[in-house]
């Protein structure tokens, strides 16, 4: 019984931290300043989820960009897989972007979000030209991230949106 209160006392403490919630759906977007390539991946937390590659903005005098969509299920593993990954990203959830040292905001950028239903949403913006260590890494863990959505997508059809 005394573990039973020590373990809800520290879950409720934890929860008083303001934390992401555990439900969050996490989406990761990439896109480089003229909006002309864009790569969006989202996994909820039971693991269903969808990569879009492609579209953009089109330019002046171009034909609409084709966009390509591929869904994946990878159970509640997969999705603890991913959360992990990014876990570094949730430290800069109250501020709303990681650190720079100084890089134009005219740059590719990548944004975590994530979603819940039952708690805040946080988005969280990652300059590419950021030379601080806790954004190169943590564009690291989204391009790892990104890396294992495409294995999982590999033999999935393609869902093509213009």
């Amino acid at each position: 019984m005394r573990r039973f209160i020590l373990t809800a006392a520290l879950a409720l403490a934890l929860g008083a931290c303001g934390g992401v919630p555990g439900d969050a759906r996490i989406s990761v977007m990439d896109w480089t300043p003229d909006g002309s390539s864009v790569t969006t991946w989202v996994i909820a937390p039971d693991g269903e989820g969808r990569v879009e590659l492609g579209g953009g903005f089109a330019r002046e005098g171009e034909a609409p960009r084709r966009r390509v969509s591929r869904r994946f299920s990878v159970g509640e593993e997969g999705y603890r897989e991913i959360r992990a990954l990014l876990r570094s990203a949730e430290q800069y959830r109250d501020r709303g972007e990681v650190p720079c040292d100084g890089s134009p905001s005219s740059q590719a950028k990548s944004f975590v979000n994530y979603d819940s239903a039952d708690g805040p949403d946080y988005r969280i913006e990652i300059g590419h030209g950021c030379n601080a260590g806790a954004a190169r890494e943590l564009l690291e863990k989204i391009a790892q991230g990104g890396a294992r959505v495409r294995e999982w997508t590999a033999n999935a059809p393609e869902e093509t949106e213009r």
